[in-house]
């Protein structure tokens, strides 16, 4: 009866040593996965072919322009005296006689 007490536990702790195991396996994966999804995958664009740091200065020079480019759209968007206009809709049109005005649930020549 000892015996199988023992081997239950030892069981047990073989299974949570391998679940320990795949569980630091999929962390790792998954960590992998999400440096890859926020990797930037811009090119630089080039004719001809370039130093390393002409690429160097070229990839500065660019973020300093996508920086400027959010800062300016940001300001521009939190103007409190902007007027916000709405989109006026078409007014209703039946589907049964096309007229406008009214909907096809309460058209007069729906029953002809």
């Amino acid at each position: 009866m000892l015996d199988q007490i023992i081997k239950g536990h030892c069981m047990a702790l073989h299974n949570t040593a391998l679940l320990a195991q795949e569980n630091t396996d999929l962390r790792a994966a998954n960590e992998k996965k999400r440096q890859k999804r926020n990797r930037s995958n811009r090119q630089i664009p080039c004719d001809s072919g370039m130093t390393v740091e002409e690429g160097l200065q070229l990839v500065q020079q660019l973020d300093l322009l996508d920086e400027a480019i959010q800062v300016d759209s940001h300001t521009q968007s939190e103007l409190p005296n902007q007027a916000a206009e709405q989109a006026t809709r078409a007014p209703p049109r039946c589907s049964g006689c096309r007229e406008t005005g009214h909907k096809i649930n309460v058209c007069k020549n729906r029953y002809i």
